[in-house]
């Protein structure tokens, strides 16, 4: 399984269903890459690949100021992933689709 490109992805919190645009870029066996929401982009800090497991973190700018965001999911097929994500409001689950 790869995540290089760009994935749509919801997660469900208190205030609805949130969506964050995330780019994953390859190079060799590192990786690197973005969030993209409606106030800018921003470099994700880490990201890390292992077998199926996608472990991605940064801060995304909202109206409230920078958010951290941790992502723990697993890649299920070429197109979807999903898991959890861990937000100041606790833990929330997310889903993904490749674009």
């Amino acid at each position: 399984m790869t995540l290089d490109g760009d994935w749509l992805l919801k997660m469900a919190t208190p205030y609805g269903t949130q969506e964050l645009l995330v780019t994953f870029v390859q190079s060799g066996d590192d990786w690197t890459g973005s969030f993209v929401n409606q106030l800018g982009t921003v470099p994700l800090e880490q990201v890390s690949l292992i077998n199926a497991q996608a472990h991605f973190s940064g801060s995304v700018k909202t109206p409230f100021g920078s958010v951290k965001l941790e992502f723990r999911g697993t890649v299920e097929t070429p197109t979807t992933m999903s898991g959890q994500v861990k937000t100041i409001l606790g833990n929330q689950d997310f889903s993904g689709e490749r674009q």
